[in-house]
């Protein structure tokens, strides 16, 4: 009997250490259960408050902040929002003007590799599948349409992420091949842009350096003046040549394309930056390039033996000349920025003239390999306009052994909008 008792105590102990066991397992299922939700929520919410950064940044690059504000105020997400930008532009083309322009949307069926397989033999005129005609500006050239390079480059690279591709007419992209040299050059993409222009600009040009004052009532205060001048920019045109082999033209339109495109790019890039800073136009009266412009500050021969007594004479150069320096940047080219990099701000301190945070006697260094060894350009160049007038031109000449010179040819037009806002540096001849 004793040993039954026993027996049925050890079995209820048991069964009371199984359910506690069983109870613990339930708690800590409902505890996993509990932190799994709360990380998911986290998840949720960061996820939603990146969408609402791109909401907000979409909306500052459309113009559409106010939009963008209601869309996140509501909760809403960002395909609702590309979805509504789409509208808002198909609502804004009723009244756009394309005069001057041919209709992108009409240009989807154009081919550039088929225009230059035709000429070189490859296909027959039957098996175009655009109107030649109304691309041909001579028998030998081709004026592209605007939006032929939108199959390559997305204008808002480097601004927006993949998921505002198709947030946009392509109506509204001016120009795709300056706005990917823009991306491409630290310098062209602070310049001032005007694109798809069609004659001569004049841009007014404001030197007025007024004070505020404290008003004292009752005596006589002397006025200040303004000081006004205009910029005019007129259309001088590029020329940039690309290699073909006649092996090349039996590549797939796309890949053709896409060779021709990138080639322009570069080369139209090096060259806009030459203009910029040495060529300008090559004529007498008109800008002659940044480093030939009068009226800017100078700094010279600052690479012989950077200091950073030196190198803070480039600032003081534009606020003595009453110049905001908020926004202005340093350019050199690479090898002069490794000798920056490894020189130090005084004798045995391991501190160099360029920060660890890319910043050059606090202002940010960039580099750009136009410029000539020795030169240095400090300024803010919301200064330097840029401008283009139509559209890009190409024109295709056999070469004896199966080449072919695609020549392009670009209608720019450059000028300085404040000289005041640059200093330049060079190691000049002693």
């Amino acid at each position: 009997m004793a040993k039954k008792f026993n027996d049925e105590d050890i079995k209820k102990d048991d069964e009371l250490e199984k359910d506690k066991e069983e109870l613990e397992q339930d708690e800590d299922k409902e505890l996993e259960d509990e932190e799994d939700k709360k990380e998911l929520k986290s998840k949720n919410l960061s996820a939603r408050l990146a969408e609402q950064q791109e909401i907000a940044k979409a909306g500052a690059l459309f113009g559409k902040s106010e939009l963008a504000s209601e869309f996140i105020a509501k909760g809403k997400s960002l395909a609702e929002f590309k979805d509504e930008l789409l509208l808002s532009q198909q609502r804004e083309i009723k009244t756009f003007s394309t005069k001057g322009a041919r209709n992108c949307m009409s240009d989807s069926n154009f081919s550039l590799a088929q225009a230059l397989k035709l000429q070189a033999g490859v296909i027959k005129s039957s098996d175009l599948r655009f109107n030649l005609s109304e691309y041909q500006k001579t028998n030998t050239m081709l004026e592209l349409p605007k939006s032929f390079g939108h199959q390559f480059a997305n204008p808002f690279n480097g601004y927006l992420n993949d998921n505002l591709k198709g947030a946009t007419h392509d109506e509204f992209r001016a120009d795709l091949l300056v706005e990917q040299m823009r991306i491409e050059s630290d310098i062209l993409n602070k310049c001032r842009m005007f694109a798809g222009l069609t004659n001569e600009i004049v841009i007014p040009k404001d030197l007025s350096t007024l004070t505020a004052e404290k008003v004292v009532y009752g005596t006589e205060q002397a006025s200040q003046n303004l000081d006004f001048d205009v910029l005019k920019i007129s259309p001088v045109t590029l020329r940039i040549t690309v290699k073909l082999t006649h092996q090349m033209l039996y590549m797939s339109d796309f890949d053709l394309e896409s060779i021709v495109w990138r080639e322009s790019v570069r080369a139209f890039k090096a060259k806009f930056e030459n203009m910029a800073l040495y060529e300008g136009y090559g004529e007498v009266g008109k800008f002659a390039g940044l480093f030939a412009t009068n009226g800017i500050a100078r700094n010279d021969n600052y690479m012989k033996a950077p200091t950073f007594a030196k190198t803070l004479d480039f600032e003081n150069a534009l606020i003595s000349a009453n110049y905001d320096p908020s926004n202005t940047e340093f350019y050199a080219n690479k090898t002069d920025i490794n000798i920056l990099r490894t020189t130090e701000k005084s004798a045995n301190t391991g501190i160099y003239l360029i920060d660890k945070d890319n910043t050059l006697a606090g202002n940010k260094i960039s580099h750009c390999q136009t410029l000539k060894k020795g030169d240095m350009v400090f300024g803010d160049f919301s200064n330097l306009a840029l401008a283009t007038f139509g559209n890009l031109r190409m024109s295709m000449l056999p070469q004896p052994a199966g080449l072919y010179i695609l020549e392009a040819f670009y209608d720019v037009g450059m000028g300085v909008l404040n000289e005041k806002a640059f200093c330049l540096a060079q190691n000049t001849i002693i």
